[in-house]
């Protein structure tokens, strides 16, 4: 099976869905990240050029312990809104790599860079044969007026390890401290408790295409390998 990771920014996918991200990888399937934009400013909006090619490098690093590969798009951060040009380009990544299922980020997820690219593969995604599920907003994303309803838990706890070291090699992130790792074990930890296991990701299925085989249902695209 092909799973395609798509995410706004170095570090989203593997806070949100790392865990997940590994457990493919070492089950055998081909996993890649595409990744839009390597956030290069600090908080006054000053460009460090510097900054980008640490936090590139991060993502590079952060996909090779969870056994991904990686794409970085490099999009300009300004320029990132739902536009037909993002949408040719996810269009074209997707179809290059024979997705069988998408992952994305959620539709009403606090940043606006990630909403963007949620809406750009729906678009991707509206006809074809191809899965989409959204995974849960990073724990350091704000607050929004929406809810996340789950339907869907992967058990990840014989991944939680890659995930945290996933999650570590964000040096230029370090700021966040101790309490950004805590956190993260923390939503997987409430996670896994809500389906009686140590720890979870959890995701919310927008398509799931399935057959039905001798060994039950088989949960992607029509029996591809």
């Amino acid at each position: 099976m092909r799973v395609l990771v798509i995410a706004a920014h170095a570090d989203d996918a593997e806070l949100s869905m790392g865990g997940t991200i590994a457990k493919f990888a070492r089950a055998g399937h081909t996993v890649k990240m595409l990744v839009a934009i390597i956030p290069f400013e600090n908080i006054n909006g000053t460009a460090l050029a510097e900054e980008k090619g640490k936090r590139w490098a991060e993502c590079e690093k952060a996909a090779k312990i969870l056994g991904a590969e990686l794409e970085i798009l490099d999009l300009d951060p300004y320029q990132m809104w739902f536009r037909r040009d993002i949408i040719k380009i996810l269009d074209a990544r997707a179809r290059e790599f024979s997705s069988d299922i998408i992952f994305t980020h959620w539709d009403h997820d606090s940043h606006q860079d990630h909403v963007a690219i949620a809406n750009a593969t729906f678009v991707v995604t509206r006809r074809n044969n191809i899965s989409l599920i959204m995974y849960e907003q990073s724990i350091h994303g704000g607050i929004t007026p929406y809810n996340f309803n789950p339907n869907l838990f992967i058990d990840i706890s014989d991944t939680m390890d890659m995930k945290l070291e996933s999650a570590r090699v964000y040096q230029s992130q370090e700021q966040k401290g101790r309490q950004w790792l805590k956190a993260i074990e923390g939503v997987a930890a409430f996670r896994g408790n809500q389906i009686g296991v140590k720890y979870a990701e959890a995701f919310q299925a927008v398509k799931i295409l399935s057959d039905i085989r001798e060994e039950g249902i088989l949960l992607h695209s029509f029996g591809k390998e």
